[in-house]
């Protein structure tokens, strides 16, 4: 089971593939709004979904690697258009800003490769793709995760042990965390002061908060199975509030079988209960 999140107007989105593929909402409380929608099972080719993203014309955009292509959904479950591109293989993360016209979809694919962040129009036009490092001849390598701010871009890569930083497309700066080399982040999002979260998976699962330069603040939640810690997180996603006691940080860890909410203060207020109802 894997599981992908996407929150938008205090509402998320739990997308989860295993033997089927569902995608349902939820509040922050943990409680299903309405019945969400199924996607087939396995055997039926449903998709291997890796990476979600909302976008302001509310349309949901799946990230499904087992077609190397990205494919949008209305929130009621209608799908809609899709982006395929010849280097798009293994697709692991998806990432939406904008609306109409004026819409970027950002598309990562896993693997070993220099065109593995992909930028596409509102026609569904390759347009732009990031340079690993800033430079044509680095490879990315195993990209986790995806998240946008307001003019940075993050890339988390689970085999580099770093977050790129992208400022306008362009290169920025990478960061790591010096204190464990066995540092694999699995998911990375972005807080309007640029501070950034990232999860990290393996044996040192856990929850980290880093500020605008890179530097290591805090430790959220460790590794492990209990409440308030983690296995394995697979996305993270925030909704920012008057202060970091009122800002929400939402986890899937568990191979998707769990979702928890945090503070930026680092309180666990516990764990949906609704996943698989």
């Amino acid at each position: 089971m894997h599981g992908s999140l996407a929150l938008k107007n205090g509402v998320l989105w739990v997308a989860r593939y295993g033997a089927e593929a569902t995608v349902a909402a939820f509040d922050l409380d943990g409680h299903k709004l309405g019945p969400g929608f199924g996607l087939g099972t396995r055997e039926s080719g449903a998709p291997q979904v890796t990476g979600l993203a909302l976008d302001d014309d509310h349309s949901l955009w799946l990230a499904d690697a087992r077609s190397q292509k990205v494919r949008a959904f209305s929130v009621f479950g209608v799908e809609g258009e899709a982006i395929v591109h010849e280097y798009l293989g293994g697709v692991s993360d998806v990432a939406v800003r904008g609306e109409d016209d004026e819409r970027q979809l950002w598309v990562a694919s896993s693997g070993m490769s220099h065109g593995n962040v992909l930028l596409f129009d509102s026609g569904g036009e390759c347009t732009s793709s990031l340079r690993s490092m800033g430079d044509p001849a680095v490879s990315f390598r195993d990209i986790a995760g995806l998240a946008l701010g307001e003019h940075l871009s993050y890339v988390c890569e689970r085999r580099g042990a770093r977050v790129q930083v992208f400022r306008d497309a362009e290169f920025h700066f990478a960061f790591g965390l010096d204190s464990d080399p066995r540092f694999e982040p699995s998911a990375v999002a972005a807080l309007s002061d640029e501070r950034v979260l990232v999860t990290t998976g393996g044996r040192q699962s856990g929850l980290h908060l880093f500020d605008a330069a890179g530097r290591h603040l805090q430790c959220l939640a460790d590794t492990g199975t209990d409440m308030g810690q983690l296995f394995e997180p697979s996305d993270v996603v925030t909704l920012e509030g008057a202060d970091d006691r009122h800002t929400r940080v939402v986890v899937i860890d568990c191979d998707g079988d769990r979702v928890q909410v945090f503070s930026l203060a680092g309180r666990c207020y516990g764990a949906f209960t609704e996943l698989d109802e």
